[in-house]
């Protein structure tokens, strides 16, 4: 039996997620540079630097990259 059933460990990647953009939304605040365009690149620079330091593995990585495209504007 695994340890994390598939659920959770998509509800624990969506916090991952949500931590990042907390991060990244803040940072832009206080740089005054708080548009869409300015959040999606420091996110998406946020999310590369973390998969770099390898804070997740291969799966992961590309789980919370398709979270985060799937909520970009079509």
């Amino acid at each position: 039996m695994p340890l994390w059933s598939r659920a959770a460990m998509t509800s624990c990647l969506w916090y991952y997620l949500h931590g990042h953009f907390s991060l990244v939304v803040a940072r832009c605040e206080l740089d005054a540079s708080l548009t869409i365009t300015a959040l999606q690149s420091a996110m998406q620079e946020s999310l590369q630097q973390a998969f770099e330091k390898g804070e997740l593995d291969g799966d992961d990585q590309q789980q919370v990259q398709r979270f985060w495209l799937g909520l970009q504007p079509a």
